[in-house]
């Protein structure tokens, strides 16, 4: 189960209904005031103008959970944003027209504080900016409204509210963009986590499947022997022939399994090399990986998959055949696991741009980086480990991708 999958897609569809119930309520409580003789500084045209955009904010909402089904969910997400967005906008711009100036900020600024709950920075600075746009609007269409019937001097009022505002926006983006980014690495987390379970499965699978084919073998070799055999004596070479070719067409290349001395990296490269590698791909593996107790499974799982998935990705980018090798190394207190692929025929596919060659705790800034390599960097740092990689190819045309983590 994606736990964040169905956490982002509760907050969107909790924007999607609270979003128009709050303006529906705004307009009955305005309606009902002002049939009791307030707020008669609004027509009764623009009442009903407004009573009847709380019933059309609802309306939207409920065709867009109907339409949920029979729409992608990347389009059906942006669609609520873009919903959530212009109804805002609208109901901004009927505060600032219709309560008085008293109500309008703290009535605008809950608007704000509601959207800040659904964690997604982008949504939140659109909904800031048009927060801003209306209320300069509102102060240069309605000054004697909102600023000239303030006590004191209009300009000081002005700047001690533009002053508040962008305080808020500052620390309500901040709050917004840092914890998006923490649940978005809980979702990255989680998706590894699945997708090293995944490869797990897949190699034992694997490994089952071989071990079958085996005792299968083992049971049958002596009868293919006999028979055979038999063909020999007799001199039935044709015969023979056709028999051993069946034989071997039975035991396909493609059960081949890769061993590192992990489970795993062999997990990885069992999944990774045999159902992503193009058939123009020729895997080598070099050495053995001793026991490792210093660097977490998943960490592991992380550098080796994001590693190999950049080379199998410069490999696949060849038409004409060529090596990929993954060579793993120990010594006393570290290990070393170094990938290499040829030079990709497009070099905009590569995750690996930047040249990097550092100790862990002087890694540089890496937002030049692919995600991959990113990734790659956050976990060298945390074990002070090396990372390396070459900027161009070498005279041979290979990309070297090189990680040393302890033992």
């Amino acid at each position: 189960m994606n736990v964040m999958k169905k956490y982002w897609d509760t907050v969107y569809l909790c924007q999607l209904l609270l979003a128009p119930l709050s303006c529906l309520c705004a307009g009955i409580y305005y309606t009902l005031c002002r049939l009791y003789g307030q707020y008669i500084q609004a027509p009764w045209p623009y009442v009903i103008l407004f009573d009847c955009s709380q019933i059309l904010y609802l309306v939207i909402a409920i065709l867009l959970l109907l339409q949920r089904n029979h729409i992608a969910v990347g389009l059906y997400i942006r669609s609520i944003k873009c919903y959530v967005t212009v109804c805002l906008l609208l109901q901004y711009a009927f505060i600032m027209l219709l309560f008085p100036a008293s109500h309008t900020w703290g009535c605008s600024f809950l608007f704000l504080v509601f959207i800040m709950f659904s964690f997604d920075f982008r949504l939140m600075v659109l909904n800031q900016i048009s927060y801003f746009l209306v209320a300069v609007a509102a102060h240069i269409l309605f000054p004697a409204q909102h600023l000239y019937n303030n006590a004191g001097d209009p300009r000081e009022a002005l700047c001690f509210r533009l002053i508040v505002y962008l305080l808020y926006s500052f620390l309500s983006a901040a709050i917004t963009y840092f914890v998006e980014k923490f649940l978005r690495r809980i979702q990255l987390d989680e998706n590894e986590s699945r997708e090293l379970a995944l490869k797990q499965l897949t190699y034992y699978q694997n490994l089952d499947l071989m071990d079958k084919e085996l005792r299968k073998f083992r049971h049958d070799i002596i009868n293919h022997f006999l028979c055979m055999n038999d063909l020999l004596n007799r001199g039935d070479i044709p015969e023979l022939k056709k028999y051993f070719t069946a034989l071997t067409n039975s035991y396909p290349e493609n059960s081949q399994l890769y061993f590192s001395g992990n489970a795993i990296i062999d997990s990885i490269l069992n999944y990774d090399l045999i159902h992503l590698c193009q058939p123009n791909v020729k895997p080598v593996i070099y050495g053995r990986l001793p026991e490792i107790t210093a660097v977490s499974s998943m960490d592991l799982c992380t550098v080796f998959s994001n590693m190999l998935s950049n080379a199998i990705k410069g490999a696949n980018g060849n038409r004409a055949e060529n090596e990929l090798s993954i060579k793993f190394r120990n010594g006393e207190h570290y290990f070393s696991i170094c990938v290499v692929n040829e030079k990709m025929t497009s070099a905009k596919d590569s995750d690996s741009r930047d040249p990097k060659s550092t100790h862990a705790h002087g890694i540089e800034d890496s937002r030049a980086h692919g995600y991959g390599v990113s990734n790659i960097l956050e976990i060298v740092e945390k074990y002070n480990g090396i990372f390396e990689q070459n900027e161009e190819p070498d005279e041979n045309g290979l990309f070297a991708m090189q990680v040393y983590l302890p033992i």
